[in-house]
């Protein structure tokens, strides 16, 4: 994760983003189980699983996870935007799909060149 951002400004707020091999400090409970990243927003924190030797994830599966938990700080930090939102599962799906949209395009379209291997 050498290259990767450790760091990030979104809307005017700085977010430390870590990389972590394994979930230490992830909610993984109930729902969150197959929970890959997340955003302390009172933190300014973003956490994402690399995952381990049993389960990697591909860059461009990091890259999908990073997205995706951007997109959260977005609709966080925009009100009007959450209002468009029915209930926190409407929001996990649009969030999931504009991410894996934004990850395919960036990266089929090479606006990101993602390194070959290991995360």
């Amino acid at each position: 994760m050498n290259n990767w951002p450790k760091g990030i400004v979104v809307g005017g707020a700085t977010y430390a983003i870590e990389y972590a091999p394994y979930q230490d400090g992830l909610d993984t409970q109930g729902e969150n189980s197959n929970l890959w990243g997340q955003v302390n927003y009172r933190k300014h924190l973003i956490r994402i699983w690399t995952g381990n030797n049993d389960t990697k994830q591909e860059p461009s599966e990091c890259l999908d996870t990073l997205l995706h938990e951007l997109l959260h700080i977005v609709f966080e930090q925009n009100p009007a935007m959450g209002k468009l939102l029915v209930n926190s599962d409407d929001a996990e799906v649009i969030i999931t799909c504009l991410a894996r949209t934004l990850t395919d395009t960036l990266v089929r379209n090479k606006v990101i060149l993602l390194p070959a291997g290991e995360v």
